[in-house]
């Protein structure tokens, strides 16, 4: 059995028991370094701590929700 980490994305389920999934990103987990996923988490919460516009805000925040669900997908 092969982890996937999906970024984003949706599955349909049909009547007959067929599922379609689409997925914006995805990679199988065992392609992931957890200690880049590490070293990310760590820069963007420093971004996030430092950001002083709405912009840069929202763009670390992204950065500290993907690699915090990274995180969790290589740790869960």
């Amino acid at each position: 059995v092969t982890k996937y980490f999906v970024s984003s994305g949706f599955a349909f389920i049909h009547a007959n028991s067929i599922a379609d999934i689409i997925a914006v990103e995805a990679v199988p987990l065992d392609r992931v370094d957890a200690s880049l996923v590490q070293k990310g988490l760590a820069e963007f919460t420093q971004k996030l701590n430092s950001a002083s516009t709405d912009l840069e805000k929202a763009e670390a925040q992204i950065g500290v929700d993907v690699h915090s669900a990274l995180n969790s997908a290589l740790t869960g």
